[in-house]
């Protein structure tokens, strides 16, 4: 009987042991497929996360390709305006040089005509001077 009841134990405990080992088997397998799933939903998110950055990169550089295009043009403009207003400055300059050499012209002639005017009032001052030294004081 002895040989029995351990006979028995012993298929007890290898129906249990095998129990334990299925039950082992299944919380292993149980385990990984919930580690499996939340890998998949960590991907998922990071996935997720990324297509998020990628697409605010893109519109970053959209919006950079904008303004250095934009920037462009304004340089160009400012380049077109620069020429335009250093060509109204030569004008300018050159008008008012234009204008300086007539009003120095003009000046010069006036100049010409007063000292004319005034030799010939001192010229009659000194014509009379002279007659009058010559008539006899005496009449």
């Amino acid at each position: 009987m002895e040989v029995e009841d351990k006979t028995r134990t012993v298929v007890l405990m290898k129906k249990k042991l095998h129990a334990s080992r299925i039950k082992a088997s299944e919380r292993e397998e149980q385990f990984s497929k919930e580690q499996a799933m939340k890998i998949k939903e960590v991907r998922g998110e990071y996935e997720e996360t990324i297509q998020r950055h990628l697409s605010f990169i893109d519109r970053l550089l959209a919006d950079k390709q904008s303004l250095s295009e934009k920037c462009d043009l304004l340089t160009q403009e400012l380049k077109r305006m620069e020429k335009m207003f250093n060509e109204s400055i030569a004008e300018v300059k050159r008008r008012h040089e234009l204008e300086m050499k007539k009003a120095k012209d003009v000046w010069h002639a006036s100049e010409k005509i007063k000292r004319e005017n005034w030799m010939q009032v001192k010229t009659r001052e000194i014509k009379n001077t002279t007659i009058k030294g010559l008539e006899p004081e005496g009449e």
